[in-house]
């Protein structure tokens, strides 16, 4: 049976694992997919980093061919770097003189790079006769950014400072110009692969779900065709055991037909309504139902079944379920309950407790099995059956908003610990009511 709100029968089982298989392997591939978008930003970037040095080297080269000595006043001229296109490249430069100290030691700068760091990188470039190129950062703005530095030369072939270029931009993975196209196609190729997924899976699963379909279907008619028949079975061997006497010999195997038909009866109502909640067409009605009168009539039905009601106990449900859910409890204590021919001592106790709607129902036999899940569709333990009664209990408590719990029970010292089975129940409106009566009879 299908839990509420999760989808109904073996179909929405089979459609749920298919939407889980898809997500498995969406986020598998999602996760290849960001770490191959990342390598490859990564990789880009660098690429671009290397790029953006050979750049910077290159237009500090030609800022040192640009700068040159004036022979008539002999100061030393950069207006050679304010008129080419260095200047409007967007890469903060500055020319540094190393015979000057302070505000002398900088004939030209442009783009606003933070002096500090820029005469420090200068001064490094300065410091030796080499013409390579120094690598290092450069603040502009707060923002620090990739710089080279480069010597420049006097006529005389001696060392004049250095000029130092600052990129005009951080490179990052977040600015990197294949960061939208790659994500895109990234999630372009997830999407492709999920759908794939999707349909294969789908592909895939569809023997089982046809495999369930029929099982259902074969379960459904089963039942359907079984009911006819066991139901003049049963009708036959009452008539005819209303023809005996108390003493005629034949009687008591009319009474065991009549038991066997009743218990084939109870195995076909459970696959009737097993199959209807596989397919979750079982519409439930609420109305006031009196838990207290539906296990009154358990003593009628089961002659070993004693009923403790103290005082009426009203829930909103379904009257025909809830039925069915108390039967199937005391069915399941008599069949499991006994111990060779001798059938169980079964009382059903209903009472309110705390706000609530209690029915427990208890016997003196062995117990729950305690390698088998009771609660599992179709588990079956040493004592037969077709293990459907729980379940189906369970689920229609389920769908009552309560509660069922399983346990067992002490029987004196040594003695066998039986089993022990109870519902919770929200309480209906009606028992104020009910109260209400009670009180003024």
């Amino acid at each position: 049976m299908s839990r509420p709100g999760t989808g109904h029968g073996a179909a929405a089982g089979l459609r749920r694992l298919r939407f889980r298989l898809t997500v498995v392997f969406a986020t598998a591939a999602g996760i290849v997919l960001v770490l191959f978008v990342l390598l490859l930003l990564i990789t880009s970037t660098t690429l671009e980093r290397t790029l953006q040095e050979s750049e910077l080297a290159g237009a500090a080269a030609r800022a040192t061919a640009l700068i040159y000595d004036d022979e008539t006043t002999g100061k030393t001229r950069v207006d050679g770097i304010v008129d080419d296109s260095l200047a409007s490249s967007g890469s903060p430069l500055l020319v540094q003189d190393r015979s000057g100290k302070g505000a002398a030691a900088v004939l030209l700068e442009i783009g606003g790079p933070d002096r500090g760091p820029a005469l420090a990188l200068a001064r490094r470039a300065a410091g030796g006769r080499s013409d390579d190129p120094v690598f290092g950062t450069v603040t502009v703005g707060g923002e620090a950014r990739p710089a080279v530095a480069m010597l420049w030369w006097h006529e005389d072939d001696e060392p004049g400072g250095a000029v130092v270029v600052v990129a005009a931009r951080t490179l990052r993975l977040t600015n990197s110009g294949l960061l939208v196209p790659a994500a895109g196609g990234a999630v372009a190729v997830l999407v492709l692969l999920a759908a794939v997924c999707w349909l294969v899976a789908g592909r895939s699963l569809r023997p089982a779900a046809e495999a369930l379909a029929d099982r259902e279907r074969f379960l459904s008619t089963a039942a359907h065709e079984l009911r006819g028949p066991v139901a003049r079975l049963r009708a036959g061997a009452e008539a005819a055991r209303r023809l005996t006497g108390p003493e005629d010999p034949v009687r008591g195997a009319l009474n065991q037909l009549v038991t066997v038909a009743d218990s084939a009866t109870h195995v076909v109502s459970n696959l009737l309504l097993a199959t209807r909640a596989e397919h979750g067409d079982i519409p439930v009605r609420r109305r006031s139902v009196d838990l207290a009168a539906v296990a009154g009539e358990l003593e009628h039905t089961y002659p070993s079944v004693v009923v403790d009601v103290v005082e009426p106990v009203v829930v909103e449900g379904d009257p025909a379920l809830l039925r069915h859910a108390i039967n199937n409890l005391v069915d399941n204590s008599i069949r499991h309950g006994r111990v060779g021919d001798v059938l169980p001592s079964c009382e059903v106790v209903v009472r309110r407790h705390d706000g609530r709607a209690i029915v427990t129902v208890l016997d003196d036999g062995p117990g729950f099995p305690p390698d088998v899940d009771v609660l599992a569709r179709y588990a079956v333990g040493a004592s037969g059956g077709t293990g459907l009664g729980l379940p189906l209990v369970a689920w229609i408590v389920e769908q009552h908003g309560g509660r069922l719990d399983l346990g067992g029970r002490a029987n004196g010292a040594g003695g066998p610990s039986g089993a022990t089975v109870r519902i919770e129940l929200p309480l209906g409106r009606a028992n104020a009511q009910v109260a209400m009566s009670t009180n003024r009879e």
